[in-house]
């Protein structure tokens, strides 16, 4: 299985061992892809009005780590030889999302925060956030419904401490979400390691201090930031023809077969968000995460590291290109490649 090396600082005691110090974080490919493809982002929703091009930008989140990120023997995550040959603004956006997607790793995994939606999203509906100051990049749910606030930095090399200084500060440019004081702010920066001879992919994590006394509120109900993240994985169901969506007890499933890869979401989650009831917010907080395990139940599943599912009730079937023996491969060496 994949590992990334993380330092946390900063954090209470009260998090434990796994938010203090040098710690390594096991993750599946499958848990990957379904960090890169839930995360929220301003652009899926500019992609969704256009259709069926909301499949195209599941695709396209997948694919960015497909071809831009290889394991080694050892476990380590490193640049592939399709990532060191983009040019600077190549890699610097794909680094970028390399960042959020491992901001959403990291609040999944760590702080049992599975819902994180990017603040870009609102920022038309709030005036007050495009005051010229630099925000947070991510808000953040858990499923006691406390809120966190979270700056994600991707960088192409090595760590850099003014990166996530300037992070820290950023996450103290939003006062409240939705009448609350966050639970959390942190500052996250992915990067690759200098000091250890593969390069591989590593992440620093500060809680930075408070927040600034006249930063802005964003002011947001539950069912609105529900719909909005979970809209892109309604409309994928609704999208897809009959012949690519299938069901069992708890999910749907949408094959997208061509690329070697399924997106699943709970059935109940689905119809609560179409239907759009109040209480559709306290039914998907309260949601028993053991019953996501009934994914398992699909016949097209390779084995237990090929499928994540995310306690957001969103989960991710990867098929045999996707394996650790694919993977271990540089893209272009991957048998049947995608």
């Amino acid at each position: 299985m994949p590992k990334i090396r993380y330092k946390a600082d900063n954090f209470g005691s009260y998090y434990g061992s796994k938010l203090s110090g040098w710690n390594t974080l096991t993750v599946s490919w499958g848990e990957f892809i379904w960090a890169a493809v839930t995360v929220g982002r301003n652009s899926m929703r500019d992609i969704l009005i256009h259709g069926q091009y909301s499949i195209y930008e599941m695709v396209y989140r997948s694919f960015l780590i497909y071809a831009n990120l290889q394991e080694t023997l050892s476990g380590n995550i490193i640049k592939s030889s399709a990532y060191k040959s983009l040019d600077p603004s190549e890699k610097s956006a794909v680094s970028y999302f390399i960042g959020l997607t491992s901001t959403k790793l990291i609040c999944e995994k760590l702080l049992g925060v599975p819902w994180l939606m990017h603040l870009d999203v609102y920022k038309n509906l709030h005036p007050k956030l495009n005051n010229g100051k630099s925000r947070p990049d991510l808000v953040g749910l858990d499923q006691r419904g406390n809120w966190i606030v979270a700056e994600a930095k991707g960088r192409t090399n090595e760590f850099e401490p003014d990166a996530l200084s300037k992070a820290k500060k950023q996450t103290r440019n939003l006062r409240k979400v939705a009448g609350q004081f966050p639970n959390l702010r942190m500052a996250v920066e992915s990067y690759f390691d200098q000091f250890n001879a593969e390069n591989p992919l590593a992440i620093r994590i500060e809680d930075p201090e408070d927040f600034e006394p006249n930063a802005p509120d964003l002011e947001i109900t539950l069912n609105k930031y529900f719909a909005d993240y979970y809209k892109p994985f309604v409309d994928l169901v609704d999208l897809a023809s009959e012949e690519n969506v299938d069901s069992n007890s708890l999910f749907l499933k949408i094959n997208l077969s061509e690329f070697d890869l399924s997106i699943c979401i709970n059935k109940r989650i689905y119809m609560l968000i179409k239907e759009q009831k109040q209480t559709g917010v306290n039914n998907i907080l309260e949601m028993p995460i053991d019953e996501n395990k009934s994914i398992l139940s699909f016949d097209d599943i390779l084995d237990s590291y090929s499928v994540y599912v995310g306690n957001d009730g969103i989960a991710v079937i990867l098929g045999e290109s996707w394996s650790r023996k694919e993977m271990c491969k540089p893209p272009h060496k991957r048998n049947g490649e995608i």
